[in-house]
């Protein structure tokens, strides 16, 4: 029960079972049912094609609450639909997509996930990594069709989050040994500029699938930053989009309001960041012994930084700096990128996963603690100070 506009904003979400008295109930598939049609034609015959095989029938119907009043007949004799008004699909307008915002994630179910352990299930969690940021659900024990229905936030600026893909990682977790990835995935948040909400249901690479609803909100400030905060800045000012316009050396400001906190003087004076790999965890093993022999390359203002290789891990603890001179809108103008390598004798050195660190949030404070998702496997740990001269 609910308005119109709320209950076919949701896409309705199906998944059947065999049920077996003995055993874990089987799954037989999945699928996913657009509402939005029963704003236009309020009862409708959905036929819904399964994931694995097989469909299901529907009827839906949208029943509005009236006690006092009958649907007026036409006069063929026919009773006429209900006029119902609906809210207009909420869109970020230009001048939102500026301002900082929250990326809401809803993590709602698994689907016939992979089983990791021996039992036949698996106990599993997800990791999100959104720009550098990254939130982990809770374990769900003993399940291959996982039922979470947990928030997660991501906060900056609606631009920046909505410009990169938001990756998911399932993993089993194990009391023992290393946890086991279960599959991943990657979600295009660009759609969510044309409609602020949208539910997805995502493939893993391996098996099974999420479901997720995903909404995005400018805080209530406008188009400027939180009052008191710092905004977060793109790596590159002339980066942009397909269907964007470009912007031009001599439009490189966002919209007013955007620079107000921060004054000319801090972002051109002199220091030095100093970047420090510290260690990695659950990394994607490359020999045949199950491990790998870790090492981390920072790409970086032109230059190459190598760290030390860690022999036969997949939690390597690095522990090493490099320090970078010049000013704070140089130092955080640039990208940074992270590449993690396993060290072969004989062969070239295999990738173990590579991803781009942002510097812009060092415009608003003097040391970040990171955790980078590798869009592979595994997490690497990283902290960045600045140090004004």
């Amino acid at each position: 029960e609910g308005t119109l506009g709320d209950l076919t904003s949701e896409s309705l979400q199906i998944a059947i079972f065999d049920k077996d008295r003995i055993g874990r109930d089987d799954f037989l598939g999945s699928a996913v049912v657009n509402l939005l049609e029963l704003r236009a034609v309020h009862e409708k015959l959905v036929e819904a094609e399964l994931s694995i095989k097989g469909t299901v029938s529907l009827q839906l119907t949208w029943m509005p609450n009236s006690p006092t009043s009958a649907p007026a007949e036409t006069k063929s004799g026919a009773a006429s639909q209900p006029s119902v008004e609906l809210a207009p699909a909420s869109k970020i307008s230009a001048q939102e997509i500026f301002a900082v915002g929250v990326v809401e994630v809803e993590l709602q179910a698994g689907f016939n996930l992979k089983p990791a352990d021996r039992n036949g299930f698996s106990d599993p969690y997800v990791i999100f990594s959104l720009g550098n940021k990254t939130k982990k659900s809770s374990t769900i024990r003993k399940s291959l069709n996982p039922q979470w229905h947990e928030k997660f936030e991501f906060e900056g600026v609606l631009r920046d989050l909505t410009s990169d893909k938001l990756l998911l990682q399932v993993f089993d977790k194990d009391t023992i040994g290393r946890d086991e990835l279960l599959g991943q995935a990657e979600v295009d948040l660009l759609e969510l500029r044309a409609s602020s909400k949208k539910s997805f249901e995502v493939n893993l690479s391996t098996q099974g699938s999420i479901s997720l609803s995903i909404a995005l909100t400018p805080h209530e400030h406008g188009p400027t930053t939180s009052p008191g905060a710092m905004p977060v800045f793109k790596q590159n000012p002339n980066f942009s989009l397909p269907g964007e316009i470009p912007h031009t050396p001599a439009a490189t400001s966002p919209p007013a309001g955007m620079l107000a906190s921060i004054s000319e003087s801090f972002l051109a004076a002199k220091g030095s960041m100093r970047i420090e790999l510290q260690r990695a965890v659950g990394l994607k093993a490359a020999d045949s012994n199950g491990l790998s022999d870790p090492y981390a390359v920072l790409y970086f203002l032109g230059k190459k930084h190598t760290s030390k290789v860690v022999p036969k891990t997949l939690n390597p603890q690095w522990d090493q700096s490099f320090e970078f001179v010049g000013t704070l809108r140089e130092l955080t103008s640039e990208a940074c990128l992270l590449e993690v390598f396993d060290k072969d004798r004989f062969t070239r050195d295999e990738s173990l996963g590579k991803k781009t660190i942002d510097l812009a949030c060092m415009r608003s404070r003097h040391e970040q603690e990171l955790e980078i998702a590798l869009p592979t496997q595994g997490t690497v740990f990283v902290r960045v100070a600045w140090t004004p001269k």
